[in-house]
């Protein structure tokens, strides 16, 4: 059987990024069943598993097994929905508007009577909309524990479709696929959200890495070849590239994030993915209706489709780290000790760094405290030339941008008899 990872590979470059105030956590798809021996699919990484809070109407939570509920809070992603009801209210499940009507009736009639005590619904955009979707299952694929009263349907997202404007994108909820619609004419459902949107902000690390400072997520900056499923799923697992072994396979929501909506030919920011095909890249998700197949992203034109896991015209764009929500992972902790701590000139001492708990992977940084360069290794050597006390100081910072520091102090005393004159000639000194 298949080792399941637990991941807590986040953010953890040798180079300073920019964090925003706002990180976005973005959730596991809800895949855990396993359809291949070949490790890393997306059921073998479990990161932000999808988790809901039930809301009464005036916002307050309550316990999962509450028989009504007006709201539910993603607690992954911090967005609050609307939970659809079957009694003729403004809320029914089987009220339908044209994309425009659904803005300017639906979520403004909300707004007006400050549903839940917030004046801020909108449309979801596709990536909300898609965030929401369990692919672990369907008919539908959502999790009809908080989002009760809905339909395998149609669900209109707030994203216009950037080749023609005149369309809008999609959630189909019996597959969880997505699509354009005629904004004007096609009368489909929708469901309010509130909160803040993902906006990714691209850092070009100059290694041929790219990271989203908003998800956390690096990213292979360029393409990996033309394979199939199984291929895409090994070349992530043994890819070693810009210091880091900890490569995966993204899943289809992660893949998600990558797509700019706003673009087509290419449906991703050119000035960070250069190298990008207007084609299909693998997510490392099944499909659940058919396991033969697995979700893709078109990076022409940003929808997903499901092909035969045999397919072999394919690209991959490799991902590691993305932020956990706050409190799932262990605090950290070091120690650092060095062998021997007192000598005399010249002192060689040999440091070392133990992590007792924190989220791998980590980056180190040693002051001497003699002014010398300081070093990122480990467990570094440090000769100390010049008698005096020294206070040697490691910094760790592990995957989840927390920061500890630990130190000790070297003592270096005066070689016996040093002088400044060499002992040959002190003795021919003494002599005379």
């Amino acid at each position: 059987m298949k080792p399941i990872r637990t991941i807590l590979l986040i953010l953890s470059i040798l180079i300073p990024i920019t964090l925003h105030a706002e990180q976005y956590y973005v959730p596991d798809t809800g895949q855990t069943q396993s359809y291949t021996d070949t490790f890393g699919e997306d059921a073998d990484y479990t990161r932000n598993p999808p988790s809901y809070t039930k809301l009464d109407a005036n916002g307050n939570a309550l316990s999962d097994d509450a028989t009504s509920w007006v709201m539910v809070k993603d607690n992954v992603t911090g967005l609050i929905w609307e939970v659809k009801t079957n009694d003729g209210s403004i809320h029914d499940r089987d009220n339908s508007y044209t994309w425009v009507r659904a803005q300017e009736f639906f979520i403004a009639q909300l707004n007006s009577d400050g549903f839940g005590g917030y004046t801020d619904w909108r449309l979801p955009s596709i990536k909300e909309l898609g965030s929401i979707v369990d692919l672990g299952r369907d008919n539908p694929t959502i999790d009809t524990n908080y989002f009760n009263n809905g339909y395998s349907a149609f669900y209109w997202s707030g994203t216009t479709y950037a080749e023609d404007t005149d369309y809008a994108w999609y959630i189909y909820f019996y597959h969880g696929t997505d699509n354009k619609l005629k904004k004007n004419l096609s009368r489909y459902y929708a469901r309010a959200v509130r909160g803040d949107e993902l906006q990714s902000v691209f850092q070009d690390n100059g290694d041929g890495t790219v990271t989203d400072t908003t998800t956390g997520l690096m990213w292979q900056q360029a393409s990996g070849g033309l394979m199939n499923w199984e291929s895409a799923i090994q070349y992530c697992e043994d890819l070693n590239f810009a210091g880091y072994s900890d490569w995966r396979l993204p899943n289809r929501k992660e893949l998600r994030t990558l797509v700019d909506y706003t673009a087509y030919e290419p449906s991703i920011d050119a000035n960070y993915f250069h190298d990008t095909h207007l084609s299909y890249y693998w997510s490392g998700t099944t499909n659940f209706d058919d396991t033969d197949s697995a979700w893709l992203i078109n990076f022409a034109l940003g929808n997903d489709n499901d092909y035969s896991k045999l397919y072999t015209s394919a690209y991959v764009h490799a991902v590691r780290a993305g932020y956990l929500v706050p409190g799932s992972f262990d605090p950290l902790d070091i120690s650092v000790q060095a062998v021997p701590t007192s000598g005399e000139t010249p002192l060689t001492t040999d440091l070392s760094v133990t992590v007792n708990s924190g989220e791998p992977s980590y980056t180190f940084s040693w002051n001497f405290g003699d002014g010398s360069p300081e070093s990122t290794l480990q467990n570094p050597s440090h000769a100390y030339t010049t008698s005096g006390t020294y206070t040697a100081t490691c910094t760790v910072t592990d995957s989840q941008n927390q920061i500890d520091s630990d130190s000790v102090v070297i003592t270096v005393e005066e070689a016996e008899g040093a002088s400044g004159i060499l002992p040959g000639v002190l003795e021919l000194l003494l002599s005379d």
